[in-house]
């Protein structure tokens, strides 16, 4: 199913351009994330509840103590089972393979949204010019002000071709939030919930 569209005056003379329903859907639905991307938040989420979630409860043990903003579990037990996503996008940390057009940084455990946005920035800056295009940015804090300093790096990402993409995860949804320097920027991922046997 098609529907003709003329943006201009039909009587102009101009070639009129052919749009399919399915084109208008996908353009309103914003960018897309990427099957390997929510394998991966999957898998990120079933860290977080083998680490700090007991019977749908956060255990005492493993919240964070005053000041500290993220869950406590170690980034190292994770690593090892998504060797897979070096198929997809370069993985930070660590950075064995550089060269691809997409890369994922995990801001968690004792990495924050700073340090997971430097190096970020880094990576699509210096040390994968030119090559990658965009940068996913999983995370399990938030805060805005940490991100603000970097708003200058990524305008001048976006003005190079070059997408970050934050996606805050927590055990129970995920969301992606939006980074961007550019005005107005739209078309970001809306909450994402799961819930499975009382989990998410």
């Amino acid at each position: 199913m098609s529907h003709r569209m003329n943006g201009k005056n039909r009587n102009d003379g101009r070639d009129e351009e052919q749009l399919t329903v399915g084109q208008v859907l996908r353009a309103m639905e914003g960018p897309e994330c990427p099957p390997y991307i929510r394998s991966l938040v999957a898998q990120v989420q079933e860290w977080m509840i083998t680490n700090t979630v007991q019977d749908g409860f956060l255990s005492e043990d493993e919240l964070p103590g005053m000041g500290e903003r993220r869950f406590q579990g170690d980034p190292e037990s994770l690593l090892g089972k998504i060797d897979w996503v070096t198929s997809y996008a370069d993985l930070l940390p660590p950075s064995e393979g550089i060269g691809q057009r997409e890369a994922v940084v995990l801001a968690l455990g004792p990495m924050d949204v700073d340090e997971g946005l430097r190096m970020a920035v880094d990576h699509a800056a210096l040390f994968s010019q030119g090559r990658c295009k965009k940068v996913w940015l999983l995370c399990d804090n938030w805060i805005a002000g940490d991100v603000m300093r970097y708003q200058r790096h990524l305008l001048e990402l976006a003005r190079r071709g070059v997408e970050i993409r934050a996606l805050l995860v927590t055990p129970w949804g995920w969301t992606e939030i939006p980074c961007s320097a550019a005005p107005g920027a739209k078309g970001y991922l809306p909450w994402q919930q799961e819930w499975k046997d009382g989990h998410a």
